[in-house]
């Protein structure tokens, strides 16, 4: 029953048994009243027989009395008269058949004046009388009949009750508006209260007063609003605590968990229904007593490898705790990186000075190793000049290798659908042994912007050590796919990548093998230097990527690199056509090394084209200058890029451009580091030369340019 019944009921029941006790009350007044009236009536008629029915009675005279009792009777409408005498006898009485009898002793008193008693008998009222100076002689009773009484009080009292009738009618619906007044803020208060526990914050109820009613209203709405805006705060607290990254526990003051976030569940691979509720201490070591306190330990989960992690806790209110999980495997795996790229950039400063006077060298065995076979074409010493030729190649992808580990090794970038690079790069690597490629392709896979030659080489290298780790037999897959990478807490990691994979079936590689995968010269082959990798790794990194390895041990392993999707679609590169015809124009050579030099100025004749040589910056300038003013400008001009003590190929370049525009100009340089091998065009460079250079990319250079 709800309070608005219960009051009313209340009231209702007050007023009932108030206006049943008024009802009583009246009624003994209105029957007092009445009484009173017949006293008074009976007090008014007594006086003139009074005395002689009391004189008739003193004298003994019986006879006279009847008489007067009947007229008495008569006159007043009784029911009976009757006289009795003091020993309470009846002496007389208009019924003759009671004359003699006693009555109760009770009806008769010691009467020393005239007066009256009143004895409430059923029918009747009795009233004794005497004479006031002398002595009681007896006593004279009047039954008076009550009916008239009865029905006068009857009909008072039935109109006494239909006004109060409407009096409590009035009265209920005059309580019913003041309780609706009342009540009815009350109502909207308990309702908006019912909502708030409902979750739904913020509602307001209509304040209509400034009594005690409208206070609480407005205190409420206060109320509502401060709970809302708190609501807000906590939601978006809740919000920022399922975004982090990083694993948030809190537990109660027994060490119950009793709130954890996305990442928690995801670090310790459970439903964070199963986390709930479970003691804190079975899924890590805790200090105990000491406040705030942090911790690195490892967390042995059902991964096969311990999870580094960081945990600091921190005490809340009522001594509960909040425990911040920090998984180091990001950041331990970071710290590597920085390790292999420190170690890469120490070789890369002692390596990029040797491989470019090596290139030079190579320069000159490839170039006059390229002159020697076409010169000995059809004879026996042909095969040892394309040797010759053969070893300078692989002299020369050593260089480049070693020139990786530098700063330079920049990659000359072009938009590639990159699925026709792994799949040249893996029928070259597997070439002559009997592992069987399978491609696991995206077929909407997004293009990457990339050295096409730097990532075949990635491609290339892990291919050829997956098929070695397979002992050249059996299958391995190879993949690309489209990534949406947001989770990482490693910024530069986020974004859109494409995802290239080569896992094999091999015997996998240990953990302490893993850390140490990408140092330059390590191997766990009894074969080959130990730089493979450590080109790969720096490959990608230039190409703003990164490498993932995923192992296990007789199961095989699995390197992934990510490169940065492009926006820009796929350059479609026609085959060049093959030069048959003779090059004409002239071309001069600049380049500090007489053997270069002369070598390229052999291969040029050989190609039609006149040539000159200049051994640094300013020679050439003096030559150009003296050909422009004699009619016979140069066509194009291969420039050393690197002039020790003179001017370089850059520094001469930004002058021909000024003073003779239409002259072709190509960079040459055996430090594929500097920039402008990267982007030559920024320059003012048509197109690079890298140094060590065979005949046929010269003559493709030259071509390119000369008969465009």
């Amino acid at each position: 029953m709800r309070f608005t019944q219960k009051l009313i009921l209340a009231v209702i029941s007050i007023a009932i048994i108030s206006a049943a006790m008024a009802l009583v009350a009246t009624r003994n007044i209105i029957s007092d009243a009445l009484t009173e009236q017949l006293i008074e009536r009976v007090k008014s008629t007594l006086p003139d027989g009074g005395v002689h029915i009391a004189g008739a009675i003193a004298a003994g005279n019986e006879g006279e009395i009847l008489p007067h009792l009947q007229s008495l009777k008569n006159r007043l409408s009784a029911t009976y008269a009757a006289t009795l005498d003091m020993k309470g006898l009846v002496t007389s009485h208009t019924d003759v058949s009671l004359v003699g009898k006693k009555l109760a002793p009770e009806t008769i008193k010691n009467i020393k004046r005239i007066q009256m008693d009143v004895r409430p008998l059923p029918t009747e009222e009795t009233f004794l009388f005497a004479e006031e100076e002398s002595s009681p002689v007896g006593e004279i009773i009047i039954g008076m009949p009550l009916d008239a009484v009865q029905e006068t009080e009857r009909i008072i009292l039935n109109r006494f009750l239909a006004v109060l009738s409407v009096a409590a009618g009035f009265m209920v619906l005059l309580l019913t508006f003041i309780l609706n007044r009342i009540l009815s803020p009350i109502a909207f208060l308990s309702h908006a209260a019912e909502q708030i526990r409902l979750g739904e914050m913020g509602g307001q109820v209509v304040v209509s007063g400034n009594d005690e009613i409208g206070d609480l209203a407005r205190s409420f709405n206060r109320m509502s609003q401060s709970l809302a805006q708190t609501t807000v705060s906590m939601e978006n607290l809740d919000a920022v605590i399922e975004a982090t990254d990083n694993a948030l526990i809190a537990t109660d003051e027994s060490g119950k968990i009793d709130r954890v976030n996305a990442a928690a569940c995801n670090l310790f691979n459970r439903e964070r229904n199963s986390l709930l509720s479970k003691n804190i201490s079975a899924l890590f070591p805790v200090q105990s007593g000491i406040g705030a306190w942090e911790l690195e330990l490892e967390l042995t989960l059902a991964q096969e490898d311990p999870v580094p992690v960081m945990v600091r806790a921190r005490p809340i209110k009522n001594s509960a705790m909040v425990y911040a999980i920090y998984d180091l495997r990001d950041h331990i795996r970071r710290e590597e990186e920085r390790s292999v790229t420190s170690k890469l950039q120490s070789l890369g400063v002692l390596a990029g000075g040797i491989a470019h006077d090596f290139n030079n060298l190579l320069t000159t065995i490839l170039a006059c190793s390229s002159i020697l076979s076409d010169s000995l074409a059809g004879t026996p010493a042909a095969e040892e000049a394309i040797d010759i030729q053969r070893a300078a190649e692989n002299a020369r992808r050593l260089t480049h290798q070693l020139l990786t580990f530098s700063k330079g090794g920049h990659p000359v970038k072009e938009t590639l659908d990159i699925r026709t690079a792994i799949g040249e790069a893996t029928r070259f690597a597997l070439r002559g042994s009997n592992i069987r490629p399978a491609y696991v392709m995206a077929p909407d896979l997004w293009p990457v912007d990339a050295d096409v030659g730097q990532i075949g080489e990635v491609i290339h290298n892990l291919v050829r050590n997956a098929s070695q780790a397979m002992s050249n037999k059996g299958s391995i897959t190879v993949g690309a796919s489209n990534i949406r990478n947001h989770e990482t807490s490693i910024e530069e990691r986020r974004g859109e990548f494409v995802c290239i994979s080569v896992h094999d079936k091999g015997p996998g590689i240990s953990r302490e093998a893993r850390l140490k995968i990408f140092d330059p010269y390590f191997t766990t082959k009894s074969e080959g230097h130990g730089l493979g990798l450590s080109v790969c790794h720096s490959i990608i990194e230039r190409h703003g990527g990164w490498f993932e390895i995923n192992s296990e041990l007789k199961s095989g392993t699995t390197f992934s690199f990510f490169l940065p999707r492009s926006e820009n679609e796929p350059v479609i590169k026609k085959p060049p056509k093959p030069i048959t015809q003779a090059i004409n124009g002239r071309v001069l050579v600049m380049d500090d090394n007489v053997s270069i030099a002369r070598v390229a100025t052999r291969m040029l004749k050989d190609l039609g084209c006149r040539t000159d040589t200049a051994i640094d910056g300013a020679h050439a300038l003096e030559r150009i200058r003296h050909a422009a003013a004699m009619g016979e400008p140069y066509s194009l001009a291969v420039l050393d890029l690197t002039i020790p003590g003179g001017m370089g190929g850059q520094e001469l370049a930004a002058i021909l451009r000024k003073e003779h525009p239409n002259i072709s100009l190509v960079a040459s340089s055996g430090y594929s580091n500097d920039p402008v091998m990267a982007e030559p065009s920024g320059f003012g460079f048509d197109t690079t030369l890298p140094k060590p250079y065979s005949k046929d990319l010269l003559t493709r250079v030259i071509f390119d340019l000369l008969s465009g």
